[in-house]
């Protein structure tokens, strides 16, 4: 009976253990907040917004001013040096699952590697775009939440 319980406990503490590990993780890093290549608006800007829902879970979304674009729930982050941070998102709005890798890059932030899940398709590597080889432009904190 004893194990049981302990087995029960521990899996009711499972689910909120990760997402708290996860808020640590994005806190730690700084991510939480509003990040944009360009801060001042307009109907060009993509603004990226990483935050903690009510539901307690933590969610990441893009698009623009008015408009979200896709939206996702970061499933697992890891920070892997002081200038890494490896976020898992779950299938979103418009998005498949992906693992992203974004880092540091002087005041700002730039996603470094994007890959499909399950499949491993590299969507962006390096920091530059595997379609085009163009780099992905930095985002800068425009908000912190």
């Amino acid at each position: 009976m004893r194990r049981v319980l302990l087995l029960a406990l521990g899996l009711m503490a499972a689910q909120p253990v990760q997402a708290a590990d996860t808020g640590g993780a994005l806190r730690a890093f700084g991510l939480p907040g509003i990040w944009g290549e360009n801060c001042r608006g307009g109907q060009e800007t993509i603004l990226v917004r990483f935050w903690a829902a009510s539901d307690g879970l933590f969610r990441v979304t893009w698009g623009g001013p008015d408009v979200m674009q896709s939206a996702a729930t970061i499933v697992a982050a890891e920070q892997t040096s002081a200038a890494e941070i490896v976020l898992t998102l779950g299938e979103g709005f418009a998005q498949p699952a992906r693992r992203v890798s974004l880092r540091r890059d002087g005041d700002g932030l730039r996603v470094w590697r994007s890959v499909l899940l399950p499949d491993g398709v590299a969507m962006i590597a390096e920091g530059r775009s595997v379609a085009s080889g163009e780099p992905v432009p930095a985002l800068h904190r425009c908000m912190s939440e």
